[in-house]
């Protein structure tokens, strides 16, 4: 089974920078149902996403699957077991090398030169990775700088940051638990402080100087 994704290709490969946002998971790949594991399937015209075979799916990569917690589609990394690790949310941070991406070296080289020339020597030179970030509304957009993976995880509430291969747990004063508010991670737990203007309330702690512990 193929589903077409607008513009996936300057997703997964930083084809173009001038393309704008590419469309992910979040409202497309609902109609795909629960049953099945996706992936992205760059091409020089179009671009897909396709089933994976239980037996192809890679360890340790992105790929699209049914969160029954959340009761929608989410990307996640898989594991040995055959199970997804995290349900990815708003300001999740991806190198692009963490998808399963299956092409030739012509043609991403063509797909690089066509977006951006000079990028992929660019690339050769700093030795960098390029990396995308998930939005709210579901797109995976560029981030110029080189960065490590990021991850907010929906089910949990909990923020994680890889260092090396050694993963971190981000917390903030009152705890581990995280939401996303106007583009900016807010602590989740801790004491509820109401504004002294209208009715608002917000939870205290710092979302500023977070301590980062190994898990």
């Amino acid at each position: 089974m193929i589903f077409n994704l607008r513009s996936a290709v300057s997703v997964l490969l930083i084809c173009s920078l001038v393309a704008g946002l590419a469309r992910a998971a979040d409202e497309q790949t609902d109609e795909l149902g629960p049953e099945g594991v996706y992936r992205m399937q760059p091409s020089f015209e179009k671009s897909e996403v396709v089933i994976v075979p239980p037996e192809e799916i890679k360890t340790g990569l992105a790929y699209n699957y049914y969160n029954r917690q959340l009761g929608r589609r989410a990307w996640g990394f898989a594991q040995e077991d055959g199970s997804f690790q995290y349900a990815f949310g708003e300001g999740t941070v991806l190198p692009t090398n963490l998808f399963d991406l299956r092409i030739t070296a012509e043609l991403r080289s063509m797909l690089l030169e066509r977006g951006s020339p000079g990028l992929e020597q660019a690339l050769a030179t700093t030795g960098g990775t390029p990396a995308v970030r998930l939005d709210a509304a579901g797109q995976w957009s560029l981030l110029l700088a080189r960065t490590s993976a990021r991850v907010f995880d929906l089910e949990t509430a909990h923020r994680w940051e890889w260092h090396g291969r050694r993963r971190v747990a981000v917390l903030h004063t009152y705890g581990d638990q995280w939401q996303r508010i106007g583009g900016r991670y807010r602590p989740a737990t801790g004491p509820v402080v109401f504004l002294p203007i209208g009715c608002s309330a917000i939870r205290a702690g710092s979302a500023a100087l977070v301590m980062r512990t190994p898990e």
